[in-house]
């Protein structure tokens, strides 16, 4: 889960993650709700009109892994057609409904499972971060406001930024401390090119680039 950070631009360029153990006892209480919402099944289709009426809204997407099988959910901006932007039950289809509920009954885990299948809240300390890059130019950063701090990439790293625009990963040991000193206006420079990145920690079950 996210973890806190502050309100200030530029933020921390990679944000913090929040991770617990559970017991086994409340994972199957997360399967029994999950099948209770018919999610241990292929997907519906949970498009609707926020496809063509919301711009540039995340996807919501809840992926189950369990008896074998693996069922992934998406729906395109979930809970976000609502007079506040913030309700579920303005959603148009029972599916997108349905999926909503599921995902806001996770925002309170422990009256999910029972707070006595849950450990303590730790921060993540991944060893491989994914990233995607993206090239600029010196006039891009003209526009830059405050003006970016411009950082060399470290050779040791072992990873060619022109080669990570769709994606790529590398080792905390390599980037991690690099990662945790910039910010969303910091700019890595590799010989001649300038590039922005955009990095998060890699989780289990995450696919490879």
């Amino acid at each position: 889960m996210p973890g806190v950070t502050t309100l200030e631009f530029p933020g921390p360029l990679l944000a913090p993650m929040n991770v617990r153990a559970i017991t086994e006892a409340g994972v199957q209480r997360l399967l029994s709700l999950a099948d209770d919402a018919g999610l241990l099944a292929p997907p519906p289709d949970y498009t609707s009109e926020a496809d063509q009426l919301v711009a540039d809204a995340p996807n919501t997407v809840v992926t189950i892994s369990a008896a074998g099988a693996t069922f992934s959910h998406s729906a395109y901006a979930l809970g976000l057609m609502g007079d506040d932007g913030t309700g579920g039950d303005d959603e148009s289809t029972p599916a997108r409904r349905t999926l909503f509920g599921f995902v806001h009954a996770l925002e309170d885990l422990a009256a999910v499972v029972g707070a006595e299948n849950l450990g303590e809240e730790a921060i993540d300390r991944p060893t491989e971060f994914r990233l995607q890059s993206y090239a600029v130019t010196e006039g891009d950063l003209a526009s830059f406001d405050p003006a970016p701090t411009i950082v060399d990439w470290p050779a040791s790293t072992g990873l060619d930024l022109a080669a990570a625009a769709e994606c790529a990963r590398v080792s905390a040991d390599a980037a991690g401390a690099i990662f945790a000193d910039a910010d969303q206006n910091t700019v890595f420079r590799q010989g001649d090119a300038l590039y922005r990145l955009a990095v998060a920690a890699v989780l289990p079950g995450d696919r490879p680039c």
